[in-house]
């Protein structure tokens, strides 16, 4: 994989740091209101935010169409985990 060049390279990390403040944004609201408990365990928002960018973006390192689980299966079991990771009560659809 070739190396990006400096201003590419420092887009792609901008990019990357506006994205995890946007979940953080949401880490804090969900806190605020109520609906996420990970403070009360003593879990920094900005780890939590990096560990669930972490997930979602390394699994298309690994991830195989043909492989073990399928796509939704794979989605279902991220929203699973980050749902305990942030201590959400998960919502059930009937």
């Amino acid at each position: 994989m070739a190396t990006p060049a400096p201003e590419r390279a420092a887009d792609v990390l901008e990019q990357q740091k506006r994205i995890r403040r946007l979940f953080e944004g949401c880490l804090r609201r969900g806190i605020a209101d109520g609906e996420f408990t990970l403070a009360a365990v003593g879990a920094d928002t900005d780890i939590t935010a990096k560990s669930i960018l972490d997930l979602c973006i390394n699994a298309g390192k690994w991830f195989r169409t043909h492989g073990r689980l399928s796509a939704p299966e794979l989605a279902r079991q991220h929203v699973e985990l980050v749902t305990q990771m942030v201590g959400a009560t998960p919502s059930r659809a009937t």
